[in-house]
């Protein structure tokens, strides 16, 4: 059984995530050797990130519940799928937060993304892929689901081309079943 973390990263009133992560789920749940657990950081929120040490360092302890908790989903999980939501072309810092909270929970982590807003989330999850891709050394696959206003979606997150929207998810999801193999 492998342990997927399926991680939101909006926690606006009013949010699409609940909607994409509902799509998403539906189609995770075709996968019978994936146990999904839920990192919602509207419900889980974490402190800014103001350690006085980086969490590369030896030593460092995160001391918030929250964070802790957080920091024990990606290491236990054998892969994590991010639903990025874009604001201004770029992911949310809510994401970049949670990010910044560790280190070397993510090396080699595979990350499946799932974009959604005006461009799909392309912008955001080009930004996000610096981000993984660098110290922390996750492993972003090369596919992406990119879900845009006004033709997968609407503006509440309704999927508006179910065709499209199933194609780019499981083309997604499928990728990252081969690499966890």
């Amino acid at each position: 059984m492998k342990k997927l973390l399926l991680v939101t990263s909006s926690v606006r009133e009013g949010r699409i995530a609940d909607k994409i992560a509902a799509k998403v789920q539906e189609h995770l749940s075709t996968y019978p050797d994936y146990e999904v657990t839920v990192a919602d950081f509207k419900t889980m929120p974490l402190p800014f990130f103001d350690a006085p040490m980086s969490p590369a360092a030896e030593g460092f302890e995160a001391t918030d519940p929250n964070v802790i908790k957080w920091t024990a989903m990606v290491k236990e999980s054998d892969a994590v799928v991010m639903l990025v939501a874009e604001y201004n072309y770029s992911f949310t810092a809510v994401l970049k937060n949670a990010i910044d909270w560790m280190a070397k929970p993510w090396n080699d982590k595979p990350i499946a993304l799932i974009g959604y807003g005006w461009v799909g989330g392309a912008k955001a999850i080009a930004a996000l892929r610096i981000v993984l891709g660098s110290l922390i050394s996750a492993k972003p696959l090369e596919t992406e689901a990119n879900l845009r206003f006004m033709q997968e979606i609407d503006l509440e997150g309704n999927v508006t081309d179910e065709e499209a929207t199933n194609t780019a998810i499981k083309t997604t999801l499928e990728e990252l079943k081969l690499t966890l193999g």
